[in-house]
Order: C-alpha cells, then sequence, then structure tokens
C-alpha cells in the first residue's frame, strides 16, 4: 500500500474535492469562491495550485491514473470476447469520464500552453489505438467481428469514429443534455460506441449485438 505525506494527502483531497466541486457548478470558479465551499483557505489551495490550469490537469492526471487502474483490472479479469463483454467495458469507462467531466471536457475544448501535455495526449492517443486493435483482433479471433475492420483504412476511419465518440461525449452532455440525467442519456451514448462496430458484424456479432 503506497503511503502518502501530509502534503501529498492534503494535494490530492484538494483535487478530488474540486473535482466533485466543479462537475456540479459546471463552471471554473475563483480562488475565493473555491476557498468558500471547501471551508479551505485561499493560501491552502494556491500553495499547491498556483495557477487554475494546473488544477485542472492534476484532476485530469488523476482522471488517467483512475482509469489506468480500471484498464489494467479488466484486463486481468476478462477480453473482448463479445459484444456483452464490450458492452461492460465500455460502461465503466463511461462512469469514470463522466466522474471527471468537467476536466476532461475543460482539456479538450480549452487550448493549454504545455508542450508536456500535447505530447502525453498524443501518446496515450497512440496507444489507446493499440489497445483498440488488440481488442478487435480478439473480436475477430471469436468471429464477432469481421477481418475487414483490420484494413488500415477501415481501421482508421473506425478509430477516428470511435474515439470521438468515447470521448467528446462528455461536453455534448454538459452543452445539451445535463438536464436530462446521466442515467437516462448513458445508455444512449453507449448505444452510439457499441453501433461503430456494426458495419463490420458477422452473423454471429449481429446476433450477439440484437440481443445486448
Amino acid at each position: 500500500m503506497t503511503k502518502f505525506s501530509k502534503g501529498e494527502k492534503t494535494k490530492k483531497t484538494i483535487v478530488k474535492r474540486v473535482n466533485k466541486l466543479f462537475n456540479k457548478k459546471e463552471m471554473l470558479l475563483t480562488w475565493d469562491e473555491m476557498a468558500a465551499e471547501l471551508n479551505l483557505s485561499r493560501s491552502i489551495i494556491t500553495n499547491y495550485f498556483p495557477r487554475k490550469e494546473l488544477l485542472i490537469l492534476a484532476i485530469y492526471y488523476e482522471f488517467e491514473h483512475t482509469l489506468k487502474l480500471f484498464l489494467k483490472n479488466h484486463n486481468q479479469n476478462s477480453e473482448a470476447t463479445s459484444l456483452q463483454h464490450l458492452k461492460v467495458y465500455y460502461s465503466g469507462v463511461m462512469d469514470l469520464l463522466f466522474e471527471y467531466r468537467f476536466s476532461i471536457s475543460y482539456v479538450l475544448v480549452n487550448p493549454m500552453n504545455d508542450e508536456a501535455l500535447r505530447s502525453h495526449l498524443d501518446s496515450t492517443y497512440e496507444n489507446n489505438k493499440i489497445r483498440l486493435l488488440d481488442r478487435i483482433k480478439n473480436l475477430v479471433k471469436f468471429g464477432i467481428i469481421n477481418k475487414a475492420l483490420l484494413k488500415d483504412d477501415n481501421f482508421s476511419s473506425f478509430t477516428f469514429q470511435h474515439t470521438n465518440l468515447l470521448t467528446t461525449w462528455v461536453i455534448s452532455y454538459r452543452l445539451y443534455d445535463k438536464n436530462l440525467g446521466y442515467k437516462k442519456m448513458k445508455p444512449i451514448y453507449l448505444k452510439g460506441v457499441l453501433d461503430c462496430y456494426l458495419p463490420y458484424l458477422t452473423s454471429k456479432g449481429k446476433f450477439d449485438y440484437d440481443n445486448l
């Protein structure tokens, strides 16, 4: 079990509480507003995060750490052998995206003058493509997906569509659907992601899809 210093624990607590606060308020608050909402002094927050951009990035990296643990656990306990497995996997990913929705949408929409972040996002995208390709290869092996999806041009367009739906729905939710609630909208977003596979389903895959 990892041990943290008092300062590290305080920093992590601030990150978690501010994440919940930003999600609740749906806006980037001032330092004084944050301090008042969290019942902390402004100096305690700014001691760890002298700029709001750094606080947003800390929340975003906390999301990535949590997602990494989820992926590790998921990969250890199951593999993509059916669309039902995919549905469970995407459902878990979407729940994490929703938990960190404000910081994720902020990072995606607001350009940050941070070369390290830009490089990190590019690297993350490439790693996600590798995982996606492995997942598809597994579904091809189990007769769910037609191997035509593995062709470079098909996979490239599929990846573009799949990645955008799986990541930017948090922006659409905040802009258009938050009054309807996540519980109501999640099945629609989830179906949208799974529908990316529709053109490449085998007869077995279509049967699997119809029984989700």
